[in-house]
């Protein structure tokens, strides 16, 4: 499975598998960014990773070559269903697709506790879901998410309340 982007996204298009404007889906096809995004993590391989998101399976293709095994959550039926077929020699061996919504989905619940979470993450869900993901999972100890402009320049604004409270 060596999918070259202008393949899988041709292959995409003719299963009339294009983005969903309404899931704030956007896919990523630059294999440089695919591998700066993984290489921005700690070493993955031997390790369980919670990919939100994967999409086509590209940022997932680039996490299982690096050695990692990878718990992906995909709310779009369509895309598990194309994942499915394109990753079954490595279902149940070190990749574990599930269809539901990140927001609603309880990595606590998992029989393999992921270190760390991967994603590039639509706008409309980023600061929910990181926050959420930071206050109720500890075993998630590594963060490596690719967001909107916007959502990082948020998050850079925050401020610890005893850093804001010395400020006044």
């Amino acid at each position: 499975m060596n999918w070259k982007p202008a393949e899988l996204y041709r292959e995409l298009k003719k299963r009339g598998l294009l983005p969903d404007k309404r899931l704030g889906q956007h896919f990523l096809f630059d294999r440089n960014i695919l591998k700066k995004i993984v290489a921005s993590a700690s070493p993955v391989g031997g390790r369980w990773v919670l990919e939100i998101g994967p999409g086509p399976g590209t940022l997932t293709i680039q996490l299982l070559q690096a050695g990692a095994s990878v718990v992906a959550v995909e709310k779009d039926a369509r895309m598990v269903d194309f994942l499915e077929e394109i990753f079954q020699p490595y279902l149940s061996k070190n990749l574990i697709l599930i269809n539901e919504d990140a927001l609603q989905f309880d990595p606590g619940k998992l029989d393999y506790k992921p270190e760390v979470l991967i994603a590039n993450l639509p706008y409309n869900i980023a600061a929910t879901l990181i926050v959420d993901y930071l206050m109720k999972y500890r075993f998630l100890t590594e963060y490596v998410v690719m967001v909107q402009r916007e959502v990082a320049q948020r998050f850079a604004a925050i401020r610890p309340m005893k850093a804001t409270a010395r400020l006044r």
